[in-house]
């Protein structure tokens, strides 16, 4: 879908695998149906993840 494609325009690459990392964490905690959450959602996650760790 248009997710994966535009995700690299948005996310440098060695973010990509924090949020690839975020979304097993979805996976684990519950059978999220991964087309059912936003993207801004995600982005708006791995922002706050991302300052947190500076």
């Amino acid at each position: 879908g248009h997710f994966g494609n535009s995700i690299h325009y948005v996310i440098p690459r060695h973010h990509f695998v924090e949020l690839i990392a975020f979304i097993k964490c979805i996976k684990d905690k519950n059978t999220v149906d991964l087309s059912q959450v936003s993207t801004d959602e995600l982005f708006e996650e791995l922002k706050n993840r991302l300052k947190g760790k500076k």
